[in-house]
């Protein structure tokens, strides 16, 4: 369940508040710059950027209040970067978004494709799959959501080498096999040739695959 953006904000603003008690407690150190941007960073991984934002000038506010004393140079060089940090952080939470858009979008596509079409992550974990695909093994897995591509396609092979095998695909960005065997239904031949696109943590496994090998059109 996901949390309500007010009581990020209410939590936050708590945060500064501990973080400015504590400068007032150690005279002639201010760590609340520091502790107030690696909140930012912290939250740029999961909160959308609006949200971002906002914390962004509430830590705004306690860095200011806590480098009153400093001297003039200090005070803008510790608040300037304050905001830089803070403006980093919210162009990742952005840059995170799109690509949540962008996969979002992908997968619904997959849905609604006529076809025997499978997408997984960079992990090879199963985040995706046609209604056909899904009524092909249904048996078998239920959910097919969340299995190891390995798990459910590579049947031809022991799990281990499978996930081995599936792992270096990621790596190398290419995939060798064509026909597959699903691993509780091994009457079940597919073929087709998997194709991994993206770079590291947003590569993207996807596959389509038919009943029929081309051999034998």
């Amino acid at each position: 369940m996901k949390k309500s953006p007010y009581l990020i904000f209410i939590f936050t603003l708590i945060f500064g508040f501990v973080s400015l008690s504590f400068d007032n407690l150690v005279n002639n150190l201010s760590v609340t710059p520091l502790f107030s941007l690696s909140w930012l960073m912290i939250h740029a991984f999961y909160q959308p950027k609006r949200v971002i934002f906002v914390l962004h000038m509430i830590l705004l506010v306690c860095v200011v209040m806590s480098l009153r004393d400093q001297s003039t140079s200090m005070f803008y060089l510790r608040t300037m970067s304050f905001i830089l940090g803070g403006a980093l952080a919210a162009l990742f939470a952005g840059s995170r978004e799109k690509s949540q858009e962008l996969l979002d979008t992908t997968v619904r596509i997959i849905e609604r494709l006529p076809a025997l079409v499978v997408a997984t992550d960079a992990n090879g974990t199963i985040m995706a799959a046609s209604e056909e695909l899904l009524n092909l093994v249904k048996d078998s897995y239920q959910p097919l959501i969340g299995h190891h591509f390995s798990d459910v396609f590579m049947g031809q092979y022991s799990p281990g080498n499978a996930i081995r095998i599936c792992h270096d695909w990621m790596q190398q960005s290419v995939a060798s096999d064509d026909e597959f065997i699903l691993r509780h239904e091994k009457e079940i031949r597919l073929y087709g040739k998997p194709v991994i696109s993206g770079v590291g943590n947003n590569k993207l496994l996807t596959a389509v695959f038919t009943l029929e090998s081309p051999t034998s059109f």
